[in-house]
């Protein structure tokens, strides 16, 4: 039983379950060739269309890192969300506790679904063919293109990110959390007092 696919209509599903397996295709022909690959992301559009992002690296130097990557693929899908419906940010990240590459897929959609899956891999030392091990799902806090509360548990696994950066992160999102559900509250029992008062 996923609870996550149980709120999500079969046509939602059927778009998360088309964007992963898209996305892990690409992520395994880029592996096939090289020893690691850049952050890139692909989307589906309100057509139904699966497109992938051209990213747009101007201003990030000839050769620049893998989290300021990361960071302008997450900046253009937040400015592409009004024309998506699904998206996923796929990363080569390091499980530091298995001690393992592994393919991460972040996958959101519009119905408020969002996704964190993993897919460890491990590279021969002589050549030879990739094993890839068995796809683990998380649910996860939106942030590919949009964040909304999230009340989820932290993931245990290393981000590519650097664990101070992931943190600061979690941190603000949180606080933004905390603040808007209080901001909320507040204006709830000072809009029900003023009621009481002039009624």
């Amino acid at each position: 039983m996923n609870p996550w696919r149980d709120s999500l209509s079969l046509a939602d599903q059927a778009d998360m379950d088309r964007l992963l397996d898209t996305a892990l295709g690409i992520a395994r022909s880029a592996l096939a060739g090289s020893s690691e690959f850049d952050p890139f992301a692909i989307l589906i559009d309100l057509e139904g269309r699966t497109l992938q992002m051209e990213l747009d690296l101007a201003g990030l130097g000839k050769h620049p890192e893998t989290e300021q990557i990361l960071s302008a693929t997450q900046s253009q899908l937040r400015a592409l969300s009004d024309t998506s419906r699904c998206t996923a940010l796929i990363v080569n990240t390091r499980l530091a506790k298995e001690r393992t590459d592994a393919i991460e897929v972040r996958l959101e959609h519009k119905a408020k679904a969002a996704l964190l899956v993993l897919q460890p891999y491990k590279r021969p030392k002589f050549g030879g063919v990739i094993e890839y091990g068995g796809l683990t799902a998380f649910a996860s806090p939106r942030r590919n293109t949009i964040r909304v509360a999230s009340r989820r548990v932290c993931l245990d696994h290393q981000y590519a990110q650097s664990t101070a950066a992931f943190t600061a992160d979690l941190t603000a999102d949180l606080t933004a959390d905390l603040t808007a559900d209080l901001t909320a509250d507040l204006t709830a029992a000072f809009t029900a007092a003023i009621g009481t008062m002039t009624a």
